[in-house]
């Protein structure tokens, strides 16, 4: 799964990082962002498929619902409204867990920068 790691810079001031991605996965990058603070919680549910082998598992997070099963897992935008068509997602699972993580890391590494460029300031 292919991404590019942007830089939210609000005011001239980098404030955040954003993954995107091509066009077949433009919703992942929504879930990853808006579930930023669960995502331990969807790789745990990830983790009782591949890890412990349960033939599947599900959790929902503020907006995102999550259906794991070892090969696949759907990703589902819980409230959509007439602006925001209603969506799935389904990913390799496999490759989700690895993105989530990526994820997850580059977000603590650029909060820890931060917040030394900030101490230095």
């Amino acid at each position: 799964m292919n991404y590019i790691k942007r830089e939210l810079i609000i005011e001239g001031k980098v404030r955040d990082i954003i993954f995107e991605f091509e066009d077949l996965h433009i919703y992942l990058a929504d879930f990853l962002n808006a579930e930023s603070g669960l995502l331990h919680h969807f790789v745990d549910t990830i983790n009782e498929v591949l890890l412990e082998g349960k033939p599947k598992s599900a959790c929902v997070g503020n907006g995102y619902a999550m259906t794991v099963f070892p090969k696949v897992t759907t990703i589902e935008f819980l409230y959509p409204n007439v602006a925001q068509q209603e969506f799935t997602e389904t990913l390799n699972t496999r490759e989700l867990k690895k993105v989530i993580l990526e994820f997850k890391k580059a977000r603590r590494e650029f909060f820890k920068n931060l917040a030394e460029e900030e101490r230095e300031n």
